[in-house]
């Protein structure tokens, strides 16, 4: 089954205060003008509670520190005092009631450029001294590519690195997109041992995949093969220790490549088990949403667009800046998770195929946790909207 997370109009807000080891839950409904409608001593973005599980929230023409106005929302979280901890909490979304996942951990692939290592591969130079077809990245440390983006040669590229004229990823790697709050992995090499700027190594020695190399994206992919499931069109992002426990729902930023034949599932691992959460495909960053073509667009909004991204120019090829529009993707309204199955990881499959080549990327996940005990019951009412559809298309 896939399930998704339903929109609110109107909002449940909890708090929960924490005295003598005992949980008692205020309980708000929000209507028609404002968040702060029946909210005695609360009104826009003023935190309710100063210890404890605490909460922020927006309304209707409501603005929480120059904010824009939000629609009534639920806000449920912990140890937020002053509306300076976070500007705008809608939907299920809060710094402190989300878990983003850290991509440095979860990652099996390098999937960003740093200027120091654009730098070091135009330094092997001519490349073929070094038996390498290129000056690119990928040429000389191995991934930085996405084969069904542009053959491979486009990759993100970041704010600082396209300047104030452009849009790029956020130099904190932080994207809001609706109501999901997001942290991309920002850890983008590593230092090769030589340092940065001249080849690592001597003429006639292949560096391709012995440079060092980052763990910041997921990466699943599966070639053009007559192979039909290999290994690597099959990823299982174990959790750490910490982030492992009980959710309700998911959320990713995430691309691939619209076809009919590169249809990806989604599971949500669990301690005792999986459950299939979602099948369809994600558009590359440079294809739009096509619905009609492929129904399972249905289920996906665009959450971040940049206009400019590496590529590639000159012969023999190195990486370069070039204007392109360029976005990722998340679920619009999220994917629920099984209430009370302890979550373990994320696994990511495509379905099995010859011949045809496919890839998926994810750049970040966030997870929404159970409630505690004291919020339990509001919650539940706050989450009707959920609701369930077929998994398999």
């Amino acid at each position: 089954m896939r399930t998704q997370f339903g929109g609110m109009r109107h909002a449940i807000i909890v708090a929960a205060t924490m005295a003598a080891g005992t949980a008692v839950a205020q309980i708000y409904t929000c209507r028609g003008g404002g968040a702060h409608d029946g909210l005695a001593g609360a009104s826009n973005g003023t935190a309710l509670l100063n210890e404890g599980p605490a909460l922020m929230f927006t309304g209707e023409n409501t603005t929480t520190n120059g904010s824009r106005p939000d629609d009534n929302a639920i806000a449920i979280g912990g140890n937020l005092t002053t509306a300076a901890n976070e500007s705008s909490l809608t939907g299920v979304r809060s710094e402190t009631t989300v878990i983003q996942i850290d991509m440095a951990a979860a990652g099996n692939w390098d999937g960003y450029i740093s200027s120091a290592e654009q730098t070091e591969a135009l330094s092997y130079n001519p490349p073929s001294d070094w038996g390498l077809g290129g000056r690119m990245v990928k040429n000389v440390f191995g991934e930085h590519s996405f084969p069904q983006w542009s053959w491979g040669n486009r990759v993100f590229a970041w704010q600082a690195q396209v300047g104030a004229s452009y849009v790029g990823l956020p130099d904190d790697g932080k994207i809001t997109a609706g109501n999901w709050d997001y942290q991309l992995a920002t850890h983008l090499d590593a230092e090769p041992s030589e340092g940065w700027g001249n080849p690592e190594y001597p003429k006639g020695t292949n560096p391709n995949g012995l440079l060092p190399l980052a763990r910041n994206v997921i990466y699943v992919y599966r070639p053009h093969t007559g192979t039909a499931d290999p290994a690597t069109a099959n990823y299982t992002t174990t959790l750490s220790a910490a982030e492992q426990g009980y959710y309700t729902g998911l959320n990713m930023l995430m691309f691939g490549n619209a076809a009919a034949n590169r249809e990806m599932r989604i599971y949500a691992v669990y301690e005792d088990g999986e459950e299939l959460l979602w099948t369809g495909n994600v558009p590359s960053p440079q294809q739009p949403l096509d619905p009609e073509t492929y129904p399972s667009h249905a289920d996906l909004d665009v959450a971040y667009t940049t206009n400019r991204v590496w590529s590639n120019t000159g012969s023999p090829a190195y990486n370069n800046l070039t204007n392109a529009t360029s976005s990722v993707y998340q679920f619009s309204e999220g994917l629920s998770l099984e209430p009370g199955r302890k979550l373990e990881g994320v696994r990511f499959h495509f379905v099995p195929k010859t011949w045809a080549a496919a890839d998926f990327t994810v750049m970040a996940i966030t997870l929404i946790p159970e409630p505690s005990a004291a919020g339990l019951l509001a919650v539940g009412l706050a989450l009707v909207g959920l609701r369930r559809r077929n998994a398999g298309r």
